[in-house]
């Protein structure tokens, strides 16, 4: 395992502390606005077990608005909105296995994403199911090969389960994501976390996405930047931490610790961090 070797498609996001099966109440609302960036780097994780070199270095960053509002109870909507910056630089690099292309930058909307979930069983354990949207309102240029999301729309029903109880709190989710363009996958999360201190939470989150593709199918021009392509693959683990400054507003951190399994993702270390508000 290498520490602090994020992965671009878990780390780039402003839902730091987002997730489980919780919800909002109704007429309440959680915002969250945010981002992170990896520094630049000529190299992916390939097949799992290999690396692939790029001919260029490519870097990633990204800001966004996430949100969350109880619509009726035990209803829950919520919208992702991601702007990203992608480039890659002007250095070629020797060792690079893919073909060369222009160097170049670009900056747009990543995937917008909206998501109903409802909370159907409270007990002990709760349990809620939803369903994501995943628009393609992502950019592209192919003479560079840069991408700012999915070339795709996608449907991914999902279902969750979250405990909590005194300090501690845990929950899992999984979905599956029916693609129009690209491959199937499944994404996989659990986390836990403990209040150490007042309102003070820190958080360990393990995170996966398993395509449908087979590894050894090679797409066009996927392998030349790594950004957003088709048949990518991860398992990693997340360290958070969120703190309130005042009342209902606080910050969330976020970084990788280590990462156990990739394809067609940066190599590179990164950082996320988010401020939230409770309305």
């Amino acid at each position: 395992m290498k520490i602090l070797n994020l992965l671009a498609v878990l780390f780039i996001s402003s839902s730091l502390f987002a997730g489980g099966p919780w919800g909002q109440e109704k007429g309440k609302a959680y915002l969250q606005f945010g981002g992170g960036f990896i520094p630049s780097t000529n190299q992916l994780f390939f097949k799992a077990n290999e690396t692939l070199n790029l001919n260029r270095r490519v870097s990633d960053a990204n800001v966004g608005l996430y949100a969350e509002y109880g619509l009726l109870k035990n209803f829950t909507v919520i919208a992702e909105l991601p702007i990203n910056f992608v480039a890659t630089s002007s250095e070629i690099e020797p060792n690079a296995t893919s073909s060369l292309l222009p160097s170049g930058s670009l900056a747009g909307f990543g995937n917008t994403r909206l998501t109903a979930q409802y909370l159907f069983y409270e007990g002990t354990i709760k349990l809620a199911g939803g369903i994501k949207f995943s628009l393609p309102t992502a950019i592209t240029e192919a003479e560079t090969g840069l991408r700012t999301g999915y070339q795709s729309f996608d449907v991914m029903p999902r279902l969750s389960a979250g405990y909590s109880k005194g300090k501690f709190y845990s929950y899992s989710e999984i979905g599956y994501n029916f693609r129009t363009k690209l491959a199937n996958d499944i994404h996989i999360s659990a986390e836990a976390g403990y209040k150490v201190y007042k309102e003070i939470y820190v958080a360990l989150n393990f995170g996966a996405l398993l395509s449908s593709l087979d590894r050894n199918e090679l797409i066009l021009n996927d392998e030349q930047t790594g950004l957003y392509a088709n048949g990518q693959e991860f398992a990693a683990l997340t360290l958070k931490l969120s703190f309130p400054i005042k009342n209902n507003i606080g910050f969330n951190l976020s970084s990788t610790a280590s990462n156990f399994h990739g394809n067609l993702v940066q190599k590179s270390p990164a950082f996320g961090a988010s401020l939230y508000w409770k309305i």
